[in-house]
């Protein structure tokens, strides 16, 4: 039996609307010393089955007003052509840096005699310079998965996958163009960086416009696109590079480089065309402008698939309670010293991320990233080097 307090402000009322069907009540009014507060104590027994049915009767409440939490909506507008859009979009993005990783490989042993000759008369690359072309390209995607990462979380998805893929496919573009080891050792970094930011962006951007319930079968069709990118890179090199070109200046390997760069330029415009992820807009607190996302995508969806547009019941959506706990910076980040000249959104990226180590996520972050490190060693260890 739990004893309860309610505060009743204003006048006595009738509870009995308010008590749980099939509970234990007893109700002791005392009069307040304050004419305005009334206080009611009561004990209660209530079933689970009880509490269940009243948060489903709120949750019922605020559906028939219009305001629906993040995956109601998902679920009012369904999975139709507008998400295998949106699939196809982050595929292509997926698949450009898959493009982008492997495509290294396939130029080392083919140029190593290439470079310089032209030019400057530097020797030919050696196995230490080589193992420098392929590590670069990690070491900016290292960086590149967490600043660009951050940075979705601050200014929104769209926009920085938008710049992710140009920073990859640009920096692609001009290695073609250079013969020159360091000019080339550097732009291979940059697309490195490029090419971190975009990989877990897509998987976030994907599943916030995709409802619960087929949110793991997406994400599934989303990694074959890896294998998509891998083929296609695949064949290009197998056509293009062993055929040399007519031009002295401009040889296959470079040509090859050319082509490789286009996935991610091509992923980059057609991410201007789509909107931002409403899970986004929600927690930035524009919820007018996520409701506005959903209204686009079921009235895409409705004209499609050539059906009559159903009226939009989505009014309003629910604002996401963050734990401010959790969230809330330390006052060493939020008024030490040095932490002051560092702007705050700086110092919220970096406090989100100590909290990855806290005890109670620990052990699952420790978890993942050994489990990735191991499967990225055995992939990119046979990718990279065994062409």
């Amino acid at each position: 039996m739990a004893e309860e307090t309610i505060l009743l402000h204003g006048k006595r009322k009738d509870l009995s609307d308010s008590l749980v069907p099939n509970s234990e009540v007893s109700l002791r009014y005392i009069p307040s010393v304050n004419s305005d507060v009334d206080e009611v104590t009561f004990q209660s027994q209530e079933s689970e089955e009880d509490k269940h049915l009243l948060e489903k009767d709120v949750e019922n409440e605020e559906v028939e007003e219009g305001r629906y939490d993040y995956e109601r909506a998902l679920k009012f507008v369904g999975f139709g052509p507008f998400h295998f859009i949106i699939l196809f979009a982050t595929g292509l993005a997926y698949a450009s840096d898959a493009v982008e990783v492997l495509a290294v490989s396939y130029v080392l042993e083919s140029s190593g005699n290439d470079w310089g000759y032209d030019s400057a008369g530097n020797p030919p690359l050696s196995k230490s310079q080589k193992t420098a072309i392929s590590l670069i390209t990690f070491v900016g995607m290292m960086f590149g998965g967490y600043v660009w990462g951050t940075l979705s979380d601050l200014t929104g998805r769209r926009k920085t996958l938008i710049v992710s893929l140009l920073v990859n496919g640009l920096a692609g573009l001009f290695a073609a163009f250079w013969r020159n080891y360091y000019y080339f050792l550097l732009l291979r970094f940059i697309s490195g960086i490029g090419v971190g930011g975009s990989i877990p962006i897509v998987h976030a951007y994907q599943s916030e416009f995709t409802e619960k319930g087929k949110r793991a079968k997406v994400l599934a069709a989303l990694a074959m696109f890896w294998l998509l990118g891998q083929i296609f890179v695949a064949s290009i090199g197998w056509i293009i590079i062993p055929h040399p070109t007519n031009n002295n200046n401009f040889l296959s390997w470079q040509v090859f480089l050319l082509i490789a760069a286009v996935p991610s330029l091509l992923s980059a415009t057609l991410y201007m065309f789509l909107p931002e992820s409403p899970k986004m807009l929600q927690q930035r607190g524009k919820l007018d402008k996520a409701v506005q996302v959903f209204k686009k995508v079921h009235k895409w969806n409705s004209i499609l698939m050539c059906r009559k547009m159903t009226e939009f019941k989505v009014k309003s959506l629910t604002l996401e309670v963050k734990d401010e706990a959790d969230l809330a910076l330390p006052s060493c980040m939020a008024y030490g010293g040095l932490c002051m000249k560092i702007p705050i959104k700086i110092r919220k990226a970096l406090w989100r991320t100590c909290l990855l180590f806290k005890k109670k996520y620990l052990v699952r972050t420790l978890i993942f990233l050994w489990v990735y490190f191991c499967l990225s060693f055995g992939s990119y260890g046979i990718t990279i080097w065994y062409p």
